[in-house]
């Protein structure tokens, strides 16, 4: 059996810094290709940046991956909540999504 193996990364909450962010799909699968998933990320974006109070630079989604360069506009903020926050508004978008038109492929 194929071990997982996670990568850690230690994130700095430095306040005035602008920060470059990158996450993969599972498995680096291109689950971004179509529009449908997309519009996923771009609207968990938009609420992750409202919820954490971040200005949105620039961004760019790739098939397989997401660019975001955002800049936190609090003092006190946690990169990793915003990501936590983002990605599982896309997590749940897209269970949503199975539920509703694949249910066959729906487990839990």
């Amino acid at each position: 059996m194929e071990k997982l193996i996670r990568k850690t990364c230690k994130r700095y909450n430095i306040p005035g810094h602008v920060h470059f962010l990158t996450f993969s799909c599972f498995h680096r699968q291109p689950f971004l290709v179509k529009d449908r998933s997309r519009e996923w990320v771009v609207d968990a974006v938009g609420r992750a940046l409202l919820k954490h109070d971040f200005a949105l630079w620039a961004w760019v989604i790739m098939p397989e991956h997401v660019h975001l360069l955002v800049n936190p506009r609090r003092k006190i903020y946690s990169i990793s909540g915003f990501l936590r926050s983002l990605k599982r508004l896309v997590t749940d978008a897209a269970l949503e999504y199975v539920r509703k038109y694949v249910p066959r492929f729906w487990t839990g």
